[in-house]
């Protein structure tokens, strides 16, 4: 009787840290930090970068709060935000333009969209119209410099793949053309913002300096520093968080903010990336 009871209490204890530990991964922020050198010409103080991806039009109210906080606390000179910021399976704009209006107030904000953006047509329009409004720029197969204390660089926005009815581009066909399209000052220190990681080597035979993207939610289970699975890349994904290099390529991958179509994390907290570029000595 009493070893029943036991094993009871054991149990119970067992689902009850579990649950806890569930809601606190997928509710709590983990800030990741990065440097890059350059021997390109950039600001002798640096340049400070945050990165969001991947907001879903997240409906935690607190987690957007403390990715608007963790940036002001930051003091940095651009913010990217490397798509879907909508979900398409439950979309609410009003959420999106919230965090955006709030973004817009610490810095200069640069983006790209994602594959949720491209299967939502007039949702995407007003997102835009919205973002443009409040200063915003909207990167969409173009390039724009910005002059940051006194030294330019290249920002550069790759479309989705979706936006052409593509949802898993798998040779790269239509983002290596897209990369073509694209006209920039290749002198210039350049970033590039793109959603999907998994064209990483593509990116890289075009030298860019930075390279930005998301899409992956970190592989959604994390295990032993491992994502499990991503979309476009599928069981045990190459490209799922952190810094990656080829070429003379540099690629930072977000975790993301929200969730889509699968709610729960696991070692994978929500994630708000800073990274900072200084001139190589």
């Amino acid at each position: 009787m009493w070893l029943i009871i036991i094993i009871s209490i054991v149990l119970v204890a067992i689902l009850v840290l579990a649950i806890v530990y569930f809601r606190y991964e997928n509710t709590s922020l983990q800030n990741s930090y990065f440097s890059f050198f350059t021997t390109k010409p950039v600001s002798e103080e640096g340049i400070k970068i945050a990165q969001i991806s991947d907001f879903h039009n997240c409906n935690k109210r607190r987690l957007a709060d403390s990715a608007a906080d963790e940036i002001r606390k930051e003091n940095v000179d651009i913010i990217v935000i490397t798509g879907d910021l909508i979900d398409s399976r439950r979309t609410d704009v009003g959420i999106a333009e919230r965090f955006v209006d709030r973004l817009s107030d610490l810095a200069k904000v640069y983006y790209v969209a994602g594959n949720h953006e491209a299967r939502k047509e007039k949702e995407y329009a007003r997102l835009c119209a919205f973002m443009q409004k409040r200063g915003v720029t909207v990167l969409e197969n173009s390039a724009d410099v910005c002059e940051i204390r006194g030294k330019k660089i290249n920002l550069v926005g790759l479309k989705d793949p979706r936006f052409y009815n593509i949802d898993d581009d798998e040779s790269g066909e239509y983002v290596a053309k897209s990369l073509e399209s694209v006209e920039y000052d290749a002198s210039l220190f350049t970033i590039l913002l793109s959603h999907r990681p998994e064209f990483f080597e593509k990116y890289a035979r075009k030298a860019f300096d930075l390279v930005f993207c998301g899409h992956a939610h970190g592989g959604q289970f994390r295990i032993l520093g491992r994502g499990l699975f991503a979309p476009g890349q599928g069981v045990f994904p190459k490209y799922t968080a952190g810094k990656y290099e080829s070429s003379g390529t540099t690629m930072i991958v977000s975790r993301g903010l929200g969730n889509s179509l699968f709610p729960l994390r696991l070692n994978n907290r929500s994630n708000l990336v800073f990274v900072t570029v200084n001139r190589s000595k």
